[in-house]
């Protein structure tokens, strides 16, 4: 049984083999050719083909398939497109090397001069004369970037569109944003016969590549009969897409330029940005297009004839390295004549996205003569910086400033003025990208403490010489000097006073008396009511915001009568701190606006329910650090005409930096704008008169 099945499986080799030298080819898995890693997909102009392990350089065609070991290198006004087996698609731009080697055991592209468009929708090796990046797509789907070396050896990544994910050399992996770019230092080429390149003005044909292990199979294959090209027809040249985006990250040296020392100096308005921009389009015959790209005017209408680039291109699209900071329109013509329908290209000029850079002061309240303070900065992303600009002025609009570079996080800062300083940083990652500004901190710098005055100490003379000095009436009784008020010692430990945070909430109590119109025409007497009250506030010392709810509770009858009414007022204000400063006392000027809604809660004739806003101003004294007064002045309207005017001023103290107690007057007069306003259709008008204190909290 053996036996037969070993004579069957040998005639079934034997009629293979007999029929495979019959038709000249011999399907033996070890003798096949190897495969392919790229193909070429399209050529615009001189493209050469270099063969593993030769030396000649061979013309280029299209569909002609990659190999290990093998090199590409696209001429003068040359694109070269190749798609690798693995995924991913490479534009050759002119003067640009690309090796198919063997890195770590993987065949990848390597970049070894010029620079290569790279369009990835999944994940994809590339390198960059020896050195490795790995890319991929990211979250978009599809990305862009474009790599480049320079003749000193310096690879750079530049992300056209997208937001793909990136492992450059020695850097570790990081999504990086459209308009970006990350720069390394490269290798040395590592083929002896790339390191100079010097192509023959006549090519070579490219012979048929035919594996040496398979050649029976080409000799005795038929040669295909060679066929006419079509006939080519050119379309006009058309944008493929009617609006793009060029983003650019601003960086230190877009906004700073360097002075002597660490001292910087902002620069003017960015005008033009260093970021690159692909223009594409369809039709054209592939070898000649004219370009033109001017600034987008702002009645919509382009003015090319004002053109800040016109250029002759080649292909289907063209890389433009710098643009104006500004809205972009372009178009493209075959003849310089008739052009295309004007396309748009924003660039968009940003700082760094995802940054937060921190300022923090450990002492914000410092002494002459030796007035320092300590800073830390930081940034909340997590990146790696390179440093910080630090901005300082006396204002806080920063009209006046000086602007310093930091590389370190820790500083101890000189201040030379009494006053208040304002501080703000901006921070720089390793690519110089720079962020937007942080909050505002604030120092303020006081007067030295006075130096403590020794007591004069009067040595006294024993007790028994004394007691005979009073008792001799010849010899008077000397008296030791008095101590001056000046020679007293001044205890170390005294510092200024210092008020809590600017929220605060305070209660109210007191008296009040109304006086109605209906009051003065039946000769009833003026009220004394009671007034309760709560209120909040937010007051910085520029910005003030003031909720303030009474409740004033009537009494009635014997010679005068009042309804309980509920008053809400709310106001808001900006104040400003004036120069002048009569007696040494800072004043204050605001401006106020608000709102007040009264509304009566007995169902009575009187004072009926209103609202009316208010504007005004006010006026407030630093008597002392713990001594405060002032006032307001409010008038009010509303749609009906009804009219409010008010007067209040307070006095209070600080007894700690949390509790404040003051009194207070209000004085309003009131008057109905419409008999349907005021109650039994009669014309109403109210005068009021309260006084009352105030104790406030503050943290």
């Amino acid at each position: 049984m053996l036996i037969a099945i070993a004579c069957l499986a040998a005639l079934l080799v034997s009629v293979e083999f007999y029929l495979g030298f019959k038709n000249t080819t011999l399907n033996i898995p070890l003798l096949s050719e190897p495969a392919g890693v790229a193909k070429i997909m399209s050529i615009s102009g001189d493209g050469r083909y270099q063969p593993s392990e030769e030396q000649n350089w061979y013309e280029a065609k299209v569909a002609s398939d990659v190999f290990q070991g093998d090199a590409v290198y696209s001429g003068k006004s040359t694109d070269i497109e190749v798609e690798m087996k693995s995924g991913g698609q490479l534009a050759l731009g002119e003067e640009t090397l690309v090796i198919f080697d063997s890195i770590d055991g993987v065949t990848i592209p390597d970049l070894a001069r010029g620079n290569i468009r790279l369009r990835i929708s999944g994940e994809l090796k590339i390198s960059v004369s020896g050195e490795v990046s790995q890319i991929s797509a990211g979250a978009g789907g599809e990305s862009e970037v474009l790599l480049s070396v320079d003749s000193s050896s310096k690879g750079q990544i530049q992300v056209l569109s997208g937001r793909p994910k990136i492992k450059a050399p020695k850097q570790i992996a990081k999504f990086v944003e459209a308009g970006s770019k990350i720069e390394f230092k490269t290798k040395e080429f590592r083929r002896a016969s790339v390191k100079q390149i010097s192509l023959p003005k006549d090519v070579t044909p490219l012979p048929q590549r035919v594996p040496e292990k398979n050649i029976a199979t080409a000799i005795n294959s038929p040669e295909p009969e060679p066929t006419a090209p079509p006939e080519p027809v050119f379309e006009n040249p058309m944008p493929t897409e009617l609006q793009t985006l060029v983003s650019y990250t601003l960086t230190k040296s877009d906004l700073y330029e360097s002075t002597k020392g660490p001292r910087l100096k902002p620069k003017k308005l960015l005008k033009v940005i260093e970021s690159p921009g692909v223009l594409r389009w369809t039709g054209g015959n592939g070898t000649k297009t004219y370009i033109q790209v001017t600034s987008a005017e702002k009645n919509g209408t382009p003015d090319f004839e004002a053109s800040w680039l016109s250029e002759v291109a080649t292909g289907q699209d063209f890389l433009v390295p710098k643009w104006q900071a500004r809205k972009n329109t372009w178009r493209v013509s075959m003849d310089g004549r008739n052009w295309s329908t004007p396309a748009t290209v924003n660039v968009a000029v940003r700082l760094s996205v995802g940054r937060e850079p921190t300022l923090f002061i450990e002492n914000t309240e410092v002494r002459m003569p030796n007035a320092v303070t300590r800073m830390r900065l930081g940034d909340g992303s997590g990146r790696k910086m390179s440093g910080w600009i630090i901005e300082g002025g006396r204002d806080r609009s920063f009209k006046k400033s000086v602007s310093v570079w930091a590389t370190e996080p820790n500083l101890i800062v000189p201040l030379k003025s009494l006053g208040a300083y304002f501080f703000r940083v901006r921070s720089v990652d390793e690519q110089g990208e720079i962020s937007a500004n942080s909050e505002i901190q604030t120092v303020l710098v006081l007067n030295e403490m006075p130096k403590p005055v020794p007591i004069k100490i009067v040595k006294k003379p024993p007790v028994e010489e004394a007691v005979r000095e009073i008792a001799t009436e010849e010899t008077p009784i000397e008296k030791a000097p008095a101590t001056s008020v000046s020679e007293a010692s001044v205890p170390t430990d005294v510092r200024p006073f210092k008020k809590a945070g600017p929220w605060s909430v305070s209660l109210l109590g007191g008296i009040g008396a109304v006086v109605s119109g209906l009051q003065v025409e039946s000769g009833l007497t003026p009220p004394v009511l009671q007034v309760l009250g709560l209120g909040a506030e937010y007051f910085d010392g520029r910005y003030d915001l003031k909720a303030d709810y009474r409740s004033r509770i009537g009494v009635s009858g014997g010679s005068g009568s009042a309804p309980s009414v509920s008053r809400f007022s709310l106001n808001g204000g900006y104040w400003w701190n004036l120069g002048w400063r009569p007696f040494r006392v800072p004043i204050r000027v605001g401006l106020l606006l608000g709102y007040e809604n009264y509304q009566n809660v007995e169902s009575t004739e009187f004072t009926p329910f209103y609202e009316v806003a208010k504007s005004g101003f006010g006026l407030n004294f630093d008597v002392t650090e713990r001594l405060q007064t002032g006032g307001t002045v409010l008038y009010g309207k509303w749609l009906n005409s009804n009219s409010l005017t008010q007067v209040d001023g307070y006095v209070a103290y600080s007894f700690l930096e949390n509790l404040n107690l003051g009194i207070g007057y209000r004085v309003g007069l009131f008057e109905a704008g419409t008999p349907t306003s005021s109650p039994n259709g009669l014309p109403y008008r109210e005068a009021t008169g309260e006084a009352y204190s105030q104790l406030k909290f503050s943290f």
